[in-house]
């Protein structure tokens, strides 16, 4: 008999459930090397969906996945999550070795790959390989957590860090508060990772909620990516500084008349990036900062203010810097380790309104470099 999931996983799956009946069967939701229409999503995720169950997967089941990026591990952890399991993401470039220690540390009852770890350049493909392993030992969910992820484990050994479904849903909401989103019918280039958070949620999730078109380009070369951007005439592309660098490398720069929005998130940009970007295509760069312990913190999506500020706060979030250090408000701590503070992987901050024991809100100054965490 399965479990009762939590009531926000349920929600979760419900949300899930809602955004992918709410557009119309014709209109493409994703392309990439082919599209895919909403009908076809559809169909692949209820499809799997089905197949996930009677391999004996259902509420509060772990699974861990570490798949290429492709329509195919969309299509699956949307899936996992309309079932009610805990998702437990990884990086496709982890080595069989460093999948291992992961598994070892959270012990998740699956394991779902693509049939390879550990590839030095990993590029989008439509679909691929799907192998599903039940593993001996794996203990069911101990918590609410729709989400795993892992922080880079920079600072030692690396931490498990959860996202309930309500968290993931308010975050949603933020995404959809922010002036300049992208909207119904816009065709949305996205070079992050699917497995980090913007990519994830500020990316996939939000485009699923607005209905909105995931472009994906088939390589990570200069002049693909910017014949990509064009040809598509997307009108949004969200990705790292790498791809801003890339752009910048083109030797002759193609006329992007559609594009209204470009944003950076992941990392710092370099100030000469941003300003070779809006000379050369007349858009500047604008930026998404976060966490993966909390999310979006902080953005500036039309690139109104120069490197290093990286925005305001989102809307909700709650943020005050102390001894030079960023923290922000989370109702439970994010971390599996019980400790009343926990350290962000990221490097930007935000620079207080009158002193450095102001609380900022949408409105207040730009957010500059310090380290962050979570209070």
């Amino acid at each position: 008999m399965e479990n009762a999931p939590p009531k926000d996983w349920t929600a979760l799956g419900d949300w899930i459930e809602n955004a992918l009946s709410a557009q119309p069967a014709d209109t493409v939701w994703a392309t990439a090397q082919s599209d895919i229409t909403w009908e076809h999503l559809r169909h692949k995720v209820t499809e799997l969906n089905e197949l996930l169950g009677v391999r004996g997967i259902g509420p509060g089941t772990t699974v861990a996945v570490q798949m290429v990026p492709s329509y195919s591990y969309l299509w699956t952890v949307l899936a996992l999550w309309l079932r009610g399991a805990q998702v437990i993401l990884m990086d496709p470039r982890l080595t069989r070795l460093e999948v291992n220690r992961l598994v070892n540390l959270c012990e998740p009852q699956y394991l779902i790959t693509s049939g390879a770890s550990g590839a030095v350049r990993v590029v989008f493909q439509d679909e691929c390989e799907i192998q599903v392993e039940r593993r001996r030992g794996g203990h069911a969910a101990g918590n609410a957590n729709a989400l795993l992820q892992f922080s880079s484990g920079a600072t030692g050994y690396p931490k498990i860090i959860g996202r309930t479904g309500a968290s993931l849903l308010t975050e949603l909401d933020r995404f959809a508060g922010l002036e300049g989103m992208p909207t119904a019918g816009e065709k949305v280039l996205l070079g992050n990772s699917l497995t980090h958070s913007f990519g994830l949620i500020g990316g996939v999730l939000h485009a699923l909620s607005a209905g909105a078109t995931l472009v994906f380009t088939p390589n990570a070369q200069p002049r693909t990516l910017l014949h990509t951007l064009a040809d598509s005439r997307a009108q949004v592309l969200f990705g790292v500084p790498f791809h801003f660098e890339l752009l910048n490398r083109v030797s002759e720069a193609v006329p992007l008349p559609s594009l209204r929005l470009a944003v950076s998130g992941g990392e710092a940009i370099r100030p000469e990036v941003y300003e070779q970007f809006e000379q050369r295509y007349g858009i500047r760069i604008g930026q998404a900062y976060g966490m993966t312990e909390t999310g979006i913190i902080a953005t500036d999506l039309a690139g109104r203010h120069r490197p290093p500020a990286v925005g305001t706060p989102a809307p909700g979030m709650e943020v005050r810097v102390r001894g030079g250090e960023l923290q922000v408000r989370a109702d439970v701590s994010p971390t599996s380790t019980p400790t009343t503070w926990t350290t962000g992987s990221s490097t930007a901050g935000c620079a207080p309104t009158t002193s450095p024991a102001s609380t900022s809100r949408p409105g207040s100054s730009p957010c500059t470099a310090a380290p962050t965490r979570s209070w």
